[in-house]
């Protein structure tokens, strides 16, 4: 059975990863929301229109996920 070897990372990304809940507060990083990120494909694309409604609630739960469970680093 093969175990992954854990490596310290170098102190500089420590630093930032530690800085998350605070770069998160003042807005310095992006949040996956997704009404957010529906809103930025409108002003990227000038489109409104995206079919079906059907994918909503999936982007939702996705975006949930990525900023409750997936541990993501500042970086």
């Amino acid at each position: 059975m093969s175990h992954a070897r854990y490596t310290r990372r170098p102190m500089p990304l420590r630093w930032l990863n530690a800085s998350r809940p605070l770069l998160n507060a003042v807005g310095a990083l992006p949040r996956f929301d997704a009404d957010e990120l529906m809103a930025a494909a409108r002003k990227k694309t000038h489109l409104d229109d995206f079919g079906e409604d059907c994918f909503h609630e999936p982007l939702r739960v996705l975006a949930d996920s990525l900023e409750r469970e997936a541990r993501l680093t500042a970086l």
